[in-house]
């Protein structure tokens, strides 16, 4: 590979991450803003996952990263799938990730469970 050439296109790995989840491109402060507040909110939700299911769960930051992976995933899914609605895309964005987060913990608590 050539010097100074990157490996991907489309720029660094954290700004295609951020538009196949289907947020803008933006400058690096607004990106470390956002990352805060993705981060602290998983670890609040975390805590109040945790709090909900006590002996169920996975402790705080276990059930944080569960539910910020779940969502991630979500996103990127119901972008890829193109589903038109009427309520509006980054409206439906939304509620899929958090649906998707929510199941991401679910299964893990019965996988738990189970195995």
């Amino acid at each position: 590979m050539p010097s100074g050439q990157r490996p991907w296109k489309g720029g660094t790995p954290m700004r295609m991450l951020l538009s196949m989840v289907g947020l803008p491109d933006m400058p690096t402060l607004h990106m470390i803003t956002l990352i805060a507040l993705a981060v602290t909110s998983a670890i609040m939700l975390g805590w109040l996952a945790d709090g909900i299911l006590g002996d169920g769960g996975f402790g705080l930051f276990l059930n944080g990263m569960l539910l910020l992976a779940g969502a991630v995933i979500g996103a990127i899914v119901w972008r890829k799938t193109g589903y038109n609605v009427s309520i509006g895309q980054p409206a439906a964005t939304a509620v899929a990730a958090a649906g998707s987060a929510l199941m991401t913990l679910v299964l893990a608590g019965t996988l738990r469970r189970v195995l």
